[in-house]
């Protein structure tokens, strides 16, 4: 079976956001909001630094842009990009793939209740943090593939050539995070850039 690597970084505007490293681009001066805006300039920047060390060339040299349908795309390659809460999460790898981050401690978990069918919410329920790793790797699929939410999420469905690998972490022990990677091949996950901050932990009492 065929290794896929994909290369990730993961940081947070308030510790790794440079304003000097800013790369002018239309889609981001449209965006009013401070905080998603820093967020996808630091995406920029975390891509542009995964593209230089891994293929050798910079995010503008890949010709990096986003389909209409919002998917960033670059050449020789895939990419996705993922953030919440400050916190940005990036890979780059050869084949397609898709990234997700999502905070555990959602306010609003019924919320999530759109992106499933009637049975499947059933099973959930009372299950919160599930909750939020199933809704994460609906995201990372819909975004492997390319669709994004544009389609309906309760009928995203992990397909036979696909694979997803969750992992968790925590800040400072008190915040709790997610991160989704959907890929074509079985994954090989590779940290090339990660937030000194962040544990990796196995599970969370739900």
């Amino acid at each position: 079976m065929k290794i896929q690597h994909v290369h990730l970084a993961l940081a947070h505007i308030e510790h790794e956001f440079h304003d000097d490293l800013v790369i002018n681009d239309p889609y981001i001066e449209k965006i009013k909001d401070e905080v998603r805006k820093k967020e996808s300039i630091l995406a920029r920047q975390l891509l542009n630094s995964l593209c230089e060390i891994n293929v050798g060339r910079s995010l503008h040299q890949l010709d990096f842009r986003k389909t209409n349908q919002g998917q960033p795309i670059i050449n020789d390659g895939f990419c996705s990009i993922s953030h919440t809460h400050g916190w940005v999460l990036v890979g780059i790898s050869n084949l397609p793939f898709g990234l997700d981050i999502e905070r555990v401690e959602q306010q609003e978990i019924d919320s999530l209740s759109v992106a499933f069918d009637h049975a499947h919410w059933d099973e959930l329920r009372g299950h919160d943090q599930q909750i939020i790793a199933d809704f994460s790797a609906k995201e990372a699929i819909s975004k492997g593939r390319g669709t994004g939410f544009l389609v309906d999420p309760k009928t995203i469905k992990l397909e036979a050539d696909e694979f997803i690998t969750q992992q968790r972490f925590q800040i400072k022990n008190d915040e709790n995070y997610i991160i989704s990677l959907c890929t074509t091949g079985k994954p090989h996950m590779s940290f090339d850039k990660l937030n000194k901050l962040c544990k990796f932990v196995n599970n969370y009492e739900d």
